[in-house]
Order: structure tokens, then C-alpha cells, then sequence
């Protein structure tokens, strides 16, 4: 943070983090909403996979890569 005499100057913060809306082209607004909306996945992901009533499944599941599967039976050869 730039920091002058134990306050934030306002000016240049905003000044960085200022946004010309009226300049932004089509694959601007397009980038800008398609980051939103993987925001708010990712948002959902997180909570549908760390919620407490799917801790459990989601043990369970994980240990699918450790286990044996059983050997196919051959018909007849």
C-alpha cells in the first residue's frame, strides 16, 4: 500500500485501479463477465465439496484410487 504520513493516499490507489467503462470493447466486457462466472463456480465447488453433509462421500471417495479391483472372470476362453 503506499503509505504518507500514516494515511493511505487515495489518489494513487484509485488511480491504479481505475476502469474506462465506456472504452471497453466487446472481449473486454466478455472477459470481464467470464471471470465472474468462473468466480462464482469456483465459489460453488468449494462449498458443494467441503459442505460437512458431503465430508463423509467424499472420504469414501478418495480412497478409490488405493483399492484392488477384482480380476474379470473369463467366459470360455
Amino acid at each position: 500500500m503506499f503509505l504518507r504520513k500514516g494515511r493511505i493516499t487515495v489518489t494513487r490507489i484509485t488511480g491504479y485501479f481505475s476502469t474506462d467503462w465506456a472504452s471497453m470493447t466487446a472481449t473486454d466486457w466478455f472477459g470481464a463477465l467470464f471471470a465472474l462466472l468462473v468466480l462464482a463456480l469456483m465459489v460453488w465447488a468449494y462449498y458443494y465439496a467441503f459442505s460437512p453433509g458431503r465430508r463423509e462421500k467424499f472420504k469414501m471417495d478418495g480412497n478409490i484410487p488405493m483399492t484392488d479391483e477384482p480380476e474379470p472372470k473369463s467366459k470360455g476362453v
